[in-house]
């Protein structure tokens, strides 16, 4: 349905595998935090794109996922973060790791909350398409979702 080529979904790849990878500069007890984030840890976390952008900028030869890893909490009407980018401005790669990324938070337990079943997962990603997400990804990424999550042992 995208119609990628070999390169980007190789990038895409890579970022999505590194996407939180600047987590590992975010403090432990907030990562592991049970209950609702207060504001000043929500900053905190909300730094983590930025932060793995940099920790790969020097870590290798990174440089095509580095706007994945730093973008995927970008929304599609220029209400993410960590620069507000909207739409378009929004690599594709970041979009799709955005998507897909939804997917698993939102299907997958959390210490503090049960995972969703597919179907309701798959119900807000539709209704975040052209709010949270981009319409063309969250088409394209239903059209080969499986109903239920596929769990990797």
């Amino acid at each position: 349905m995208l119609s990628l080529p070999c390169d980007q979904v190789a990038a895409i790849r890579t970022g999505a595998w590194l996407h939180d990878v600047g987590k590992f500069a975010i403090p432990e007890e907030i990562l592991q935090k049970s209950a609702r984030l207060n504001s000043e840890e929500l900053a905190v976390i909300r730094m983590h794109p930025s932060l793995g952008r940099r920790i790969l900028e020097h870590s290798g030869n990174f440089e095509a996922s580095l706007p994945i890893v730093e973008l995927h909490h970008e929304n599609h009407d220029g209400s993410g973060y960590p620069h507000r980018l909207r739409g378009d401005r929004i690599p594709l790669g970041a979009r799709i790791v955005r998507v897909a990324d939804s997917y698993d938070a939102m299907t997958s337990s959390r210490p503090y909350r049960s995972g969703m079943r597919a179907e309701q997962a798959i119900r807000v990603l539709r209704e975040g398409a052209g709010i949270q997400f981009d319409p063309l990804v969250v088409e394209a990424f239903l059209a080969v979702c499986p109903v239920e999550p596929v769990v990797f042992s």
